[in-house]
């Protein structure tokens, strides 16, 4: 069924922005607002479609030299709402993934705007790769580099974007397209959130879980670590999050780099469901021995947090003969590893011990 809290129906572009004049039709490469910056900063990459030119422009390195100005900021905005909310990208949507959306069962009948590709990128876990998967890839960058884009987000958060100083809602803050610092801010004060805050952030993390790619901060901080680390992963599936996690500890892992691991590692303390791998490796165990809290609340809202499937599991190992399959057993044991390896992944660690911690343990 489709998950109705994070819908990716786009919000109306006067709630937040009003760029005057600005010509927003046609290719970004040839509009007068990006025309330079996209011979500056994209030049040497082989661009087919808008799409691309919109990838590269996203991930530049943020540095003076790649600093794109106001105008084409807006453009870039004023793009990606008009591109999410057209006719062009359903019908993209509908031939790159025409297959998908006949085989996936709860596609067949999202007639809504916007619903057949939420319903795509709820269910990426059931596109193989090729160009389905590649295309769901761009669009979530897209959508995830700007909170505005997710329905129901801006509603659900806006007492903590303010609360928390994650960010601000008046046009002079819009003209910049890189708003997902602020679904990343509300991450990191993940377990201080409102319910219904806490839940539409979560299910976001869930989201990206498949490609680190639609993690926008920790893709632009992992770069260079990824190639260092990581080179010969795959993306997809969750590989690259596994790979760099993996490598977290090492002496010449970058610390921006780590520190947005970090916060990747909290949420998934909070919601099982952000470790693509265990969600993969578990989901028959995890049924077959239900790991569920027992609850009224609608299965959809339900937020497991790890410790809590992991006990559940451990339990079943030992008291089930073969209950547990061999993929299981490693990504428990993988999952154990990191709790014990980083003590903030545990808020209750964090909150009982901060003054034995600040006291005894403040250069470990």
């Amino acid at each position: 069924m489709l998950f109705q809290g994070v819908s990716f129906l786009l919000v109306t572009l006067t709630t937040f922005i009003s760029v005057g004049a600005l010509d927003v039709t046609g290719k970004i490469a040839t509009n007068p607002a990006c025309k330079d910056e996209v011979t500056r900063l994209c030049s040497s990459q082989i661009l087919p479609n808008d799409l691309a030119v919109l990838d590269c422009l996203q991930n530049r390195r943020s540095d003076s030299d790649s600093d794109i100005k106001i105008e084409c900021h807006s453009f870039l905005w004023q793009f990606k709402l008009n591109l999410t909310k057209g006719d062009q990208f359903l019908e993209a949507a509908e031939k790159m993934c025409s297959e998908e959306l006949k085989n996936l069962e709860e596609c067949k009948d999202q007639s809504l705007e916007g619903h057949k590709l939420s319903c795509l990128l709820e269910n990426s876990d059931s596109v193989a790769q090729g160009q389905c998967k590649s295309f769901l890839v761009k669009i979530g960058s897209i959508i995830f580099s700007d909170f505005r884009l997710v329905e129901k987000f801006t509603t659900a958060c806006q007492d903590d974007i303010s609360k928390f100083n994650c960010g601000r809602l008046d046009s002079e803050e819009e003209r910049d397209h890189k708003q997902g610092s602020t679904i990343e801010c509300l991450s990191e004060h993940v377990r201080n959130l409102t319910k219904e805050c806490h839940l539409q952030t979560l299910r976001v993390a869930e989201l990206q879980a498949d490609d680190y790619h639609l993690d926008r901060p920790l893709f632009l901080a992992c770069r260079d670590d990824r190639e260092r680390f990581c080179r010969n992963t795959q993306a997809g599936g969750g590989r690259v999050y596994k790979c760099l996690i993996k490598n977290k500890m090492q002496n010449d892992m970058s610390t921006k780099c780590r520190e947005k691991l970090v916060r990747r590692q909290q949420l998934v303390s909070e919601d099982y469901k952000v470790s693509k791998g265990l969600v993969r490796a578990c989901k028959q165990e995890i049924i077959e021995h239900k790991c569920f809290k027992e609850t009224n609340s609608p299965v959809k809202d339900r937020k497991v947090k790890l410790a809590q499937v992991l006990l559940c599991l451990e339990s079943a190992l030992h008291a089930v003969r073969n209950g547990i399959g061999g993929e299981c057993q490693a990504e428990m044991l993988d999952h154990r590893r990191q709790l014990l390896e980083d003590y903030r992944l545990s808020p209750e660690v964090v909150y009982s011990c901060q003054e034995d911690i600040k006291t005894n343990c403040r250069t470990k």
